[in-house]
């Protein structure tokens, strides 16, 4: 059986199983360091192995980046397919990592370089179709 998580933005290694996310009491305070802040901020990176924390960040969070073998070691131990995630710009609305465990969706037209758009579609049989989106030429002018 196919499962995905979706995600604002990355894993943690403070996450051993969805009864945690499940249990957050809401609403809720972004704190510093943590699960919560690791949901909402981790971001991937294919030149790292494992965690680790984001030395060159301007947030006053500590954002942790982490590897391949992380997504890919998450996806096992969790019995997940796909992880689908938002939070970061990509140049074609859409970007795969980790041998397409981890589907990065950005849906903002032209936010930043004319870029273009994405969102995904999930099917009841969990096949996903991806519909991008491009700034038409007379809206360009």
């Amino acid at each position: 059986m196919s499962r995905i998580f979706c995600v604002h933005s990355g894993i943690s290694p403070m996450l051993v199983d969805f009864d945690q996310i499940r249990s957050l009491q809401r609403p809720l305070n972004v704190p510093k360091i943590g699960l919560i802040v690791d949901l909402l901020n981790a971001e991937p990176k294919s030149s790292i192995q494992g965690y680790v924390f984001n030395e060159n960040s301007n947030s006053n969070i500590n954002n942790l980046i982490f590897g391949e073998n992380v997504v890919k070691q998450f996806c096992n131990d969790f019995a997940i397919n796909l992880i689908i995630r938002g939070h970061e710009n990509v140049k074609k609305g859409y970007a795969y990592f980790a041998e397409e465990k981890m589907l990065s969706i950005f849906s903002c037209l032209n936010y930043e370089d004319n870029n273009e758009a994405a969102v995904v579609e999930i099917y009841s049989n969990l096949e996903i179709q991806i519909n991008t989106f491009r700034q038409s030429e007379s809206s360009s002018m």
